[in-house]
């Protein structure tokens, strides 16, 4: 079965958070922080938003708790769904409130992670993960980055769960 249904499935939102997922704080480029050819009136940072086979704790409204997990073809693929359906200005904050102060305008899978602009950036991404690179354009999100209230990128998706043989059997056997 197929996680990724290109009709009805993929990431149709990215919002701000304060803990991503993926564990990996976001960077806002300014000249005191980085020396690189960025400057804070540009207002851009830079994130991990999926890191193919990390395992993400979720839990059910029951406190069921599960780990998911996207391989790095879903990661590809979700990628380039969410900028074919032009949904770059899709963002949010603490998924939450919808924002117009927030545009994705760099997004790419890292091929090479020791030559790759993310390892120049200083984010920790292994081969097969997609960065995001946003536009702030407003200046409470400016600040509340900068005072650590938003570290990271969340995805907002729908995907289908692959069930594993095992998960398979276990509903079977729980049938009987």
């Amino acid at each position: 079965m197929k996680i990724l249904d290109p009709t009805r499935h993929g990431t149709y939102a990215v919002s701000l958070v304060e803990n991503p997922a993926m564990e990996e704080d976001f960077i806002y480029l300014s000249v005191e922080e980085l020396e690189l050819s960025f400057n804070e009136e540009q207002g851009m940072i830079y994130g991990v938003v999926m890191t193919p086979d990390k395992k993400v704790l979720r839990q059910k409204p029951n406190g069921e708790k599960y780990n998911i997990f996207f391989t790095a073809e879903t990661i590809k693929e979700s990628a380039h769904l969410f900028l074919s359906r032009q949904q770059n200005n899709n963002a949010t904050l603490a998924h939450e409130t919808p924002t117009q102060g927030v545009s994705f305008v760099e997004s790419w899978i890292v091929e090479d992670p020791k030559n790759d602009k993310a390892n120049a950036l200083n984010l920790n991404a292994v081969k097969g993960s997609w960065i995001l690179g946003a536009k702030i354009t407003d200046e409470q999100i400016k600040a509340d980055i900068k005072a650590g209230k938003f570290k990271g990128f969340s995805i907002e998706a729908r995907y289908e769960k692959e069930e594993t043989l095992a998960e398979k059997l276990s509903a079977l056997v729980d049938r009987f």
